[in-house]
């Protein structure tokens, strides 16, 4: 141990020196490291278990880190933690090739949170409204601003010696390529040496390639990882996207009257009225197990779902447009802010209900499927979001 020492490295924000200290210097192996078995991961629906050790490997290899930099977690980054590893069960118990890279790509994200979050660099403490601000620190911001401190960290107090170390290394090798040539070329008469060597050479350069592109690419990863790590523990851009900050620019995005809103949106909720009276049969059918007669049990459910998810995403980008953009009384949500929101989100809740409906009459007509549970799921999750 008496060679995990101190290391040091210039700030990149200015002149002064930024003490790393052994656990540092780890990480920065480990951040490589991860960024190569990532490499050998990809792509995840041919590797889903490895992508499982990935993020195993991830989150086990931050907790020991933190732990032995003494830092105590809020509740924040420990519930992002748990949601991502209990998501990531999704890659050793389904086989679903769409889940597996939902349920990665959030666990990676959310590894990125977890990190910033966990030296308290939140903009603000809890759960807040700013909760996404704090996502794209931690993703788009943080990790490049101490881009560059990975390779002053990896050797560290030796990086005159490493650099000399691996001169010496290359010199060796080159010198042994001649007489190691000669002697092959000598004993390549034996049919026995020649096949085993063949074998060897076959295999190394089938892998070669594969490896030295993982290696190549592990190279920014690891100064990505790294570079959140580091921003995130000297909490760099603590000025940068500030609660005052976020509220006077969502107060400037605010421009659009309130008379404005409510005409450009009345329009569709006539045609949402007028849909539902002329089709109110057709989706009551579901809750009355009949079946119309020029439809199928799967096209009744399938078209229901499918025009489902159109229409959710429709109303659930409206009703952030209008959260977002719509003029407020004395920062307060005006009432008919609350009422064109509450609308949106009743109309999405009916349609929910009804495919909800044709999709049970399907399943008690067929049977359940891996699909219509997956439907069901997220048929369900819409409904939560919306009654948020």
């Amino acid at each position: 141990m008496d060679n995990l020492t101190n290391c040091s490295t210039e700030n990149v924000s200015g002149n002064q020196n930024q003490s790393f200290k052994a656990a540092d210097c780890v990480f920065a192996w480990f951040s490589l490291i991860a960024g190569y078995i990532f490499c050998r991961a990809f792509p995840i629906g041919d590797n889903s278990l490895g992508g499982a050790i990935v993020i195993a490997v991830l989150y086990v290899t931050a907790v020991i880190i933190l732990a032995v930099k003494h830092m105590k977690l809020s509740a924040m980054p420990v519930i992002a933690a748990v949601s991502a590893i209990v998501i990531s069960l999704t890659l050793v118990l389904s086989a679903n090739r769409f889940l597996h890279f939902f349920a990665y790509a959030y666990a990676l994200v959310t590894y990125c949170y977890f990190i910033y979050t966990s030296f308290g660099n939140t903009v603000k403490k809890g759960f807040s409204d700013f909760i996404l601000i704090d996502y794209v620190k931690a993703l788009l911001v943080m990790p490049f601003y101490s881009f560059d401190q990975l390779f002053k960290v990896l050797f560290p107090g030796r990086a005159k010696g490493s650099g000399k170390f691996i001169l010496k290394l290359l010199l060796g090798i080159a010198i042994a390529f001649i007489p190691t040539t000669v002697v092959f070329c000598l004993l390549a008469y034996d049919d026995g040496f020649f096949a085993i060597m063949e074998k060897i050479i076959v295999f190394i350069l089938t892998d070669a390639f594969s490896h030295m592109a993982s290696i190549v690419f592990a190279i920014p990863i690891g100064l990505y990882i790294f570079g959140l790590y580091v921003s995130s523990l000297n909490k760099k851009c603590s000025d940068m996207l500030t609660v005052e900050k976020c509220k006077k620019r969502s107060a400037d995005m605010k421009v659009i009257p309130t008379v404005t809103a409510a005409a450009g949106l009345l329009p569709l909720i006539c045609v949402y009225i007028v849909f539902f009276i002329s089709q109110w049969k057709y989706y009551i059918s579901g809750f009355t197990g009949y079946l119309p007669e020029e439809l199928s049990y799967a096209q009744y459910a399938r078209e229901g779902f499918f025009r489902l998810c159109i229409v959710s995403v429709i109303n659930l980008v409206i009703i952030l447009w209008v959260v977002m953009c719509m003029k407020r009384k004395d920062n307060r949500p005006t009432a008919a802010l609350k009422i064109l929101a509450v609308v949106f989100s009743v109309i999405t809740l009916v349609l929910i209900s009804t495919a909800v409906a044709k999709m049970f009459l399907y399943i008690d007509y067929y049977g359940l499927t891996q699909k219509r549970v997956y439907a069901t799921w997220m048929m369900f999750v819409l409904a939560i979001v919306f009654l948020v």
